[in-house]
């Protein structure tokens, strides 16, 4: 009876940081990785039922089944960690290791011997959190937090390595039946259950600490768009390229300005303006990712710092954006007219800093306002001060 109480615990646990994870994604739609997080701890919920409650430990079919389970269970959880960070976790990575192993895992079912079948699952759940860890810490911030949650999955992924083979070591060959009897397996369940709840209640708390960070944000938000104020913008910008020097990611910034937008006013009144202002501010927040970060730091221009993200690749955001806010209606306009916007882009360079980078990409708006408006420029190699007093001057 106390054993069965026992394994009650791990999937009572998923199923009590799915609700939260749950209620934060609910209190905050725009956090998709909370609902990527929740919807991990349903399955994990899932898999500990199957692998504490499989009616065959040594049936091939109920073995598959509860190692597909944990192995999503486990990707999913990296998914919607590394999307916190704005890093991109790739499920199909997480799928293929999850095939190849449970391939493994079948062929070695056919042996009495459950060790190497117990090898064989751990080491692919090991992979997947490995790869996941590797992902986050290339995202993840300085702050203490954010560190620990690195260290944690790494452990975790260690644990899961050298599980099996101190099983082998202690147990020698078992049948899957008789090392679920073991005092072994006892105190590895025991141990999993204690460590899943801490790892669980860190995640938690880093994602409220998220949300009491974004509400203080908020007080400091743009209140027509919603975006970062340009002082909140700017605060952030710096700690997010002293992250990305630390860690050695590319960051692109993109500076945008909307066309003409004095003749909005002029012909169509401020409210009219104020309403492309608003929608302009709406494109850019649905195309950044969680770890950009974008406000408006001026009547009608705004920044955007795309974190992992090079020349290129900020250039084709730029040019999906233009071609966006080029076919959007405008409330209160006349029939068939249509706004359109310039962008400047630049690449962080070794040791620059926002200052300077924003100057970059300051002055390629600038040359594309110079070059006919309604287009993308990346920077010349000007220098910053003299490229802007030359576009300026033409614009």
């Amino acid at each position: 009876m106390q054993s069965q109480i026992l394994q009650l615990v791990n999937p009572a646990i998923a199923l009590i940081f799915a609700a939260a994870f749950g209620a934060l994604c609910l209190g905050d739609r725009t956090k998709r990785h909370t609902a990527k997080l929740a919807v991990a701890f349903v399955i994990m919920s899932a898999a500990y039922i199957s692998f504490h409650f499989n009616p065959d430990p040594d049936g091939v079919l109920p073995t598959l089944v509860m190692h597909v389970l944990i192995s999503a269970s486990l990707a999913c959880l990296m998914w919607g960690v590394c999307e916190r960070v704005g890093s991109h976790y790739s499920l199909m990575t997480g799928a293929i290791i999850t095939a190849g192993f449970a391939i493994i895992v079948v062929l070695t079912s056919q042996a009495e011997d459950h060790m190497p079948r117990i090898i064989a699952g751990n080491t692919g759940y090991g992979l997947i959190l490995a790869l996941g860890t590797q992902t986050l810490a290339r995202g993840s911030s300085k702050r203490p937090m954010d560190r620990l949650l690195v260290w944690m999955f790494a452990l975790s992924a260690a644990q899961f390595f050298l599980q099996p083979y101190l099983a082998a070591i202690v147990e020698g060959a078992v049948t899957s039946t008789e090392y679920r009897e073991t005092r072994f397996f006892a105190i590895v369940t025991l141990n999993l259950a204690i460590w899943s709840l801490m790892l669980a209640m860190a995640i938690l708390a880093a994602c409220v600490w998220d949300h009491i960070a974004d509400v203080k944000t908020k007080s400091e938000a743009d209140g027509l768009t919603g975006l970062m104020s340009r002082r909140a913008f700017e605060r952030d910008a710096v700690a997010l390229l002293e992250n990305a020097r630390a860690n050695k990611v590319p960051v692109a910034a993109i500076v945008a300005d909307i066309d003409h937008f004095k003749r909005v006013n002029d012909m169509w009144g401020h409210q009219v303006g104020d309403r492309a202002i608003a929608a302009f501010g709406a494109l850019l927040a649905e195309a950044v990712r969680e770890g950009d970060r974008v406000g408006r730091i001026g009547g009608e221009e705004f920044c955007i710092l795309a974190w992992d993200c090079t020349d290129n690749e900020a250039v084709r955001l730029a040019e999906r954006i233009r071609c966006s806010f080029a076919q959007a209606e405008i409330d209160g306009m006349s029939d068939g007219m249509r706004l359109t916007a310039s962008f400047g882009v630049a690449e962080c360079n070794e040791g620059e800093g926002y200052g300077r980078l924003f100057a970059r990409a300051d002055a390629a708006l600038y040359r594309a306002k110079a070059n006919g408006r309604d287009r993308v420029e990346a920077p010349t190699p000007q220098t910053p001060v003299a490229e802007i007093a030359e576009a300026r001057r033409v614009a």
